[in-house]
């Protein structure tokens, strides 16, 4: 287990072994920028652990720690994304760490090579969004990474841009809700016949096959009065859905409500 662990005038990353509750002395990672230095969104693969670190002028900057790393100072800076923001989570494609960021209030889907070292920014996914777009990741698939977008006009895309940056999907008036595992199945949830406006009321819920495109089931409409769906999450690579069970040959909504109204919360 790897701890973020504040000490005297430095911010490091040590092994703790929960088993003999003991920590490990070796900083396997001190964070630049002091005791004000902090870590920001991660992830894990079967080798590496990625995480954004942002130092004393909370510029962030992407690192990879290897998992099996004993020596001091093993973390291996891939990019620094001094001037952006960073704006989500990280995703993992297979050869690729994604996650977006805004730069003078333009967002921007940027990946880069998990391999990577340096100190440039990461480069653009795919084409560039008109400013006042906003962009939400929703999950990361073999090579491909689904996100939604809405234009500032409240119009609404379920999309997904491959490891080269070509986009793949683009659903207009759609949004995904999440994806999940339905037996050995990845299993898309798409919400599909938004208004122009973005608002829900009238969609209609589906699911789709993530590796054919197939479409899978029909799980019914939403009531007029919707106007917008929050996403529940836990910890995973996939995001949502436990909102939703194989019970036989359908899917089902597990328990959900409308608090307040107006509004559509997919619950546990």
């Amino acid at each position: 287990m790897l701890l973020r662990v504040h000490s005297s005038s430095t911010v490091r990353v040590q092994r703790f072994d929960p088993a003999a509750g003991t920590l490990d002395s070796t900083a396997l990672f001190t964070l630049p920028g002091g005791i004000s230095a902090t870590t920001g969104a991660t992830a894990q693969d079967a080798t590496n652990a990625y995480m954004i670190a942002y130092d004393a002028s909370f510029a962030p900057s992407l690192y990879r720690l290897p998992l099996s790393a004993t020596l001091a100072d093993s973390a291996v800076q891939m990019t620094s994304e001094a001037g952006r923001t960073v704006t989500s989570l990280l995703f993992q494609t297979t050869n690729k760490v994604a996650f977006t960021v805004s730069t003078s209030g333009t967002a921007s889907l940027v990946a880069v090579d998990k391999t990577a070292t340096g100190t440039a920014t990461a480069p653009a996914l795919g084409a560039a969004f008109p400013s006042g777009t906003s962009l939400t990741p929703i999950a990361a698939l073999g090579d491909k990474v689904y996100f939604n977008s809405a234009a500032a006009s409240g119009v609404r895309t379920a999309r997904a841009f491959d490891e080269a940056g070509t986009s793949v999907i683009a659903q207009a008036n759609a949004d995904w809700l999440g994806f999940t595992d339905v037996g050995s199945t990845s299993t898309a949830v798409l919400a599909t016949g938004l208004s122009a406006t973005g608002k829900y009321g009238g969609a209609t819920l589906s699911t789709l096959v993530v590796a054919t495109g197939a479409s899978g089931i029909m799980l019914g409409s939403l009531p007029a009065e919707i106007d917008s769906v929050e996403r529940a999450r836990w910890s995973g690579p996939k995001g949502l859905l436990r909102g939703f069970t194989l019970l036989g040959a359908r899917l089902t909504a597990r328990s959900c409500s409308r608090t307040p109204a107006r509004r559509a919360r997919w619950c546990e």
